[in-house]
């Protein structure tokens, strides 16, 4: 088994993989919730345009800044909802293909089902996709 460090393997997706027999490879999502573009940046510009806002005394800075804040607070829910249907590792076996969140089964796929695991990058993160089914 090719195995990944213990630190870039969450802790639930290591439990199963463990137990899982047969394990041929490891693919880790190093990645957390709150990495998610749809988070992180209306949360820098609500810092970046309330820190100068307020240390320059600029009103239109700070009200860019609590609208952005109301944008940050309305996409955590979603960004929560979209994390959980996201991989945390995709462990590859001797009869297919398994796609974990924190532990929990996502996807689990024969080799005859599966048409191939795409390796995605985004801003320095590498990711893994099962791609089954109809998908393109």
């Amino acid at each position: 088994m090719d195995q990944p460090t213990p630190s870039s393997l969450k802790r639930r997706d290591a439990d199963v993989v463990r137990a899982l027999p047969d394990v041929v490879r490891v693919f880790p999502n190093p990645s957390y919730w709150w990495q998610n573009a749809s988070f992180a940046l209306p949360l820098l510009v609500t810092a970046v345009s309330l820190i100068v806002g307020f240390v320059f005394g600029i009103t239109e800075a700070v009200g860019f800044g609590l609208f952005g804040a109301v944008v940050t607070l309305i996409m955590i829910p979603v960004v929560m909802l979209t994390w959980r249907s996201t991989a945390t590792s995709i462990v590859l076996t001797r009869s297919g293909a398994l796609s974990l969140h924190e532990g929990k089964p996502l996807h689990r796929l024969d080799w005859s089902e599966l048409r191939r695991i795409e390796r995605v990058e985004y801003l320095g993160n590498t990711r893994y996709k099962l791609v089954h089914g109809d998908e393109d």
